[in-house]
């Protein structure tokens, strides 16, 4: 039985539903939250190894009470990785805007990853080593479209927290990896002009996240740009 763990939030579907299969028959073993309960409980009983342990943490991250409980879970486990990539998309021009969509946009796309790091970060400088992955958008970029004024600060506040932590983290043995996706065949996103074969796959992008996780002696990945191949 393995004893290395990865910790996956927005696990549910789209990419993190990837990501959990992969690492999974890579013999990782899983921490997965979400706040759809009955699709992780989907994704466990169809898509992971019978080989492999997978812990179910269902609630909103927003909320500190599911912080806590993960963070609990990862003590007591071998956990190696923490994937921050549960994220929501509010499309809307900035004048249609209600106070509550900011503060949960804010709140699940950038707050929530900041203290759930903060939660997890002793364990990885106990154990002098660890990856933190956060899963980020090309908006970083250039904005393409309208309609972001909601979701892209709360990327360009990822970025600015990964580059950070990346700096703190690193003479620490602890690495922090960016990973910057365009369009992706999810729920979030779409193309102009409606053919969901243009879009990354979701399982492709987990394929890369996974190589950029391994440990080697002398080169770490810190930023990846994941783009289309097909306009």
């Amino acid at each position: 039985m393995s004893t290395k763990y990865v910790l996956i939030t927005g696990a549910s579907g789209g990419l993190g539903k990837s990501l959990a299969e992969i690492f999974a028959h890579k013999g990782y073993n899983l921490i997965l939250t979400a706040r759809n309960k009955s699709a992780l409980e989907c994704i466990n009983a169809y898509s992971i190894p019978r080989n492999i342990q997978s812990l179910i943490v269902e609630g909103d991250l927003r909320d500190s009470e599911v912080i806590t409980q993960l963070a609990r879970e990862a003590n007591q486990v071998n956990l190696e990785i923490l994937i921050n990539n549960a994220a929501i998309n509010i499309r809307k021009n900035f004048e249609e805007a209600e106070d509550f969509e900011i503060d949960e946009i804010l709140g699940t796309n950038l707050i929530a990853p900041m203290k759930l790091t903060r939660a997890i970060y002793p364990i990885f400088l106990r154990n002098k080593q660890g990856t933190i992955v956060n899963i980020n958008s090309m908006d970083v970029l250039k904005i393409t479209s309208d309609s972001k004024t909601l979701y892209a600060p709360t990327k360009f506040g990822l970025r600015g927290f990964t580059d950070s932590l990346r700096y703190e983290a690193k003479p620490r043995g602890i690495r922090v990896i960016g990973i910057y996706i365009g369009g992706m065949k999810t729920s979030m996103f779409s193309t102009p002009s409606g053919d969901p074969d243009k879009l990354i796959q979701p399982n492709e992008a987990a394929e890369v996240i996974f190589d950029a996780c391994k440990s080697y002696k002398s080169v770490c990945a810190e930023e990846i740009f994941l783009g289309r191949t097909i306009y």
